[in-house]
């Protein structure tokens, strides 16, 4: 099990269950909102004394969470600015030059709390959900290689080349 934090936008980034830690949810998302993590008006406020006053209103409720939670599930909670992360992948592709410009969002703060509580259940914030490329004879998950990826469930290797998008189109040679 795992606790993520992600943007409402970017379901990429989404994991098992979710849940939104916002004053409001879009309208599109059915979801369960853990009110006990949503920041109170005069917590939204700028400055460091607001945000601490936030990590010290949620410390309590947010143990009694977690205990209370099904270990073997995967959470993300949800609010609204995205991560920005895309952004500065592209700014740096096109312009070679990176700069971390991450905005503000309260889930950061919320993800650092579980990481003061309880390390061993944090996921990460903004992280994508990648699939695992599956074993041809079971279906289980490989575990990727870069020539190579192995099942443990058939404990033998499959011999491949990992492509980004997909492989590259070998000419067909015809005899004259």
């Amino acid at each position: 099990m795992a606790i993520y934090g992600a943007a409402f936008s970017e379901p990429q980034r989404h994991h098992g269950t979710l849940f939104s830690i916002a004053a409001t949810t879009p309208i599109n998302l059915r979801i369960t909102t853990l009110s006990f993590l949503v920041p109170n008006p005069d917590e939204t406020a700028a400055g460091q004394s607001a945000v601490k006053r936030f990590a010290t209103r949620i410390n309590k409720p947010l143990r009694k969470w977690l205990e209370s939670i099904d270990p073997a599930l995967d959470i993300t909670l949800l609010d609204e600015p995205p991560s920005g992360s895309d952004e500065q992948l592209e700014r740096w592709t096109t312009t070679g030059v990176w700069r971390e410009e991450k905005p503000f969002a309260f889930r950061t703060v919320v993800i650092d709390s579980i990481r003061a509580i309880q390390p061993k259940l944090l996921g990460g914030n903004n992280v994508e959900q990648i699939p695992l490329p599956r074993c041809p004879q079971c279906l289980g998950e490989l575990i990727p290689g870069l020539s190579a990826s192995y099942c443990p469930q058939c404990k033998r290797y499959t011999h491949h080349l990992l492509y980004l998008d997909s492989p590259p189109q070998m000419p067909s040679y015809q005899s004259a």
